[in-house]
């Protein structure tokens, strides 16, 4: 029997994640309505029935709303990914899939679009999804880097890990400054093609990475 054993979330635990929950729904819903820079705690506390202190406990202010926000986002936009790479026929298949899905996000997601095209005229929360997207590279280079470590075995770890980066960073670059959806997944596509041979190749010089 294992010695590991699965956790399961408290009552407690269960109630401070609906409280979480109920917060990021009601922001969300202000920042579709109106803007992000419209949006004020004490506003959201009377809308979702939370008090301010549990606001502030929960995200420590206005900020940190925001950032949970988008990471809430930015997590199932990841988990769509992970779906479209478990899916695929092929590796590269599988990344052309997670590009595109990636990609759609910015109009299946209505929170994305409206952080991405500025809707109300507001940009205030595109720094998260930008320059300081820091968190969201880190995940998703692990599971790509993961992902062509299965179909790669045969290849470094670390060039993988350094062809993952480039391909995330990439697809970010796209989700924010938008081209048209097809032309860029296939351009990426090409890349991974380009960066990685057929795992069936023994010795196959590895290309170098741009920059």
């Amino acid at each position: 029997m294992s010695a590991q054993t699965i956790h399961r979330p408290t009552l407690r635990e269960e109630f401070r994640l609906e409280l979480r929950e109920r917060a990021l729904d009601g922001a969300a819903s202000a920042v579709l309505e109106h803007g992000w820079e419209r949006v004020r705690l004490a506003e959201l506390a009377r809308q979702t029935g939370l008090s301010r202190a549990t606001l502030h406990r929960q995200f420590g202010g206005r900020i940190g709303l925001g950032q949970a926000l988008l990471a809430r986002e930015a997590q199932r936009m990841l988990a769509e990914t992970a779906d479209a790479l478990r899916q695929a026929p092929t590796w590269d298949a599988g990344v052309r899939a997670a590009v595109g899905t990636t990609l759609r996000a910015a109009k299946d997601r209505p929170l994305l679009a409206a952080v991405l095209e500025a809707h109300h005229g507001d940009t205030s929360l595109l720094p998260l999804l930008t320059t300081q997207s820091g968190p969201i590279i880190v995940e998703a280079r692990r599971m790509l880097t993961r992902y062509l470590r299965e179909h790669h075995p045969r290849q470094s770890p670390s060039y993988l890990a350094d062809v993952a980066d480039t391909l995330v960073r990439a697809t970010l670059s796209h989700l924010a400054t938008p081209d048209l959806e097809e032309l860029a997944a296939d351009r990426l596509h090409r890349l991974a093609t380009h960066l990685l041979p057929s795992p069936s190749s023994r010795a196959t010089p590895r290309p170098r990475l741009p920059g």
